[in-house]
């Protein structure tokens, strides 16, 4: 009374392979977005390098003070470690789910062997599991990252207080 019908496993095997393609297709999208700030990041990085030599060489020709490139320099700074974290921060969340979606694929390939094996004697418990386990993987991924974006908030508000620290002395 517990067996599985052809029906009922062909349509559980599509959802499984079904949130597959989802995934991945999700991944890779994600990816993309991320190489594309990482080259806009590297882009700003290359023109403001160039705008801040054109002004050391304006200030060896005595054209501008040295006020106004230091200006430049903090405000580039501040700049480039703010944006330079937060991209840090995308891609350890991307490495993260990226790592967790190739443990969650093992895992399911492990289970789907194990179903296959067992052949005949494939029950409905079985394949819920099976979607149990690719449960408790989400939410543990989604905890991870959680914990990840916590912990440079943290330390960004460290960093702040630091320099709100340093200002007053």
């Amino acid at each position: 009374n517990c067996s599985l019908r052809r029906k009922d496993f062909n349509r559980m095997v599509q959802k499984i392979l079904g949130e597959y393609g989802a995934k991945k297709e999700h991944i890779k999208e994600e990816q993309k977005e991320l190489v594309k700030q990482l080259n806009e990041y590297l882009a700003a990085q290359k023109t403001l390098t160039a705008s801040l030599k054109e002004q050391l060489i304006q200030l060896s020709s005595g054209r501008i003070k040295k006020e106004s490139i230091e200006a430049t320099i903090t405000s580039l700074k501040e700049l480039f470690q703010n944006r330079g974290e937060a991209l840090i921060g995308q891609l350890r969340n991307f490495q993260i789910r990226l790592d967790t979606f190739q443990k969650e694929q093992e895992e399911i390939n492990r289970k789907m062997q194990r179903l296959v094996e067992r052949g005949d004697s494939l029950r409905i418990e079985d394949l819920r599991a099976l979607e149990a386990a690719e449960d408790r993987e989400k939410r543990k991924m989604e905890r991870q990252i959680r914990r990840e974006e916590v912990e440079r908030y943290l330390l960004q508000c460290k960093r702040q207080r630091h320099e709100i620290d340093l200002s007053k002395s």
